[in-house]
């Protein structure tokens, strides 16, 4: 994987820009059959060309905030487990914040997303239903809620 000595750029605008220079835009019009125009405006940047189109970029991001503004922080966290899993990384929890008001209640949340995670992977070992996309979900709220209750020990030892 090469290294990037540079700043990456922050806007979907901007990095898309930068996808497009870097695989071209002839494959981009040709595997993912877009138009040049389209190109040139979903790598444009508000500051500079005023109203733009929305790139693909945009709407994940657009996707992801709304699941977790309506409480499906699982589907959101599995969605960018996905990504991650794309270029060999694992999503982590920076700034996990715990949702209840101690270690204890956290590790309930943390039992319980387990089992959710291990009662689907059981079943579809067994033959069952569930899809593999479910699983990956299950497995990636049960590291949120893991990650949530290790911040909550940190707090409550803090103040020990």
């Amino acid at each position: 994987m090469k290294e990037r000595t540079a700043d990456f750029p922050n806007s979907p605008a901007e990095v898309f820009s930068v996808i497009a220079g870097t695989l071209g835009t002839t494959f981009l019009i040709k595997e993912a059959k877009m138009t040049r125009q389209t190109i040139g405006r979903w790598c444009a940047s508000k500051e500079t060309h005023g109203e733009t189109r929305r790139n693909p970029l945009h709407f994940v991001e657009l996707i992801i905030e709304e699941l977790m503004a309506r409480g499906n922080d699982d589907i959101a966290i599995a969605i960018a487990d996905r990504i991650a899993k794309r270029v060999g990384a694992e999503l982590s929890f920076k700034n996990a914040t715990p949702d209840k008001d101690s270690f204890l209640a956290e590790t309930i949340d943390v039992h319980s997303a387990v089992n959710r995670f291990h009662v689907l992977a059981q079943d579809k070992l067994e033959g069952g239903k569930p899809s593999t996309e479910e699983i990956r979900i299950a497995k990636a709220y049960a590291h949120q809620q893991i990650d949530e209750a290790f911040a909550a020990f940190e707090q409550q030892d803090g103040k020990s």
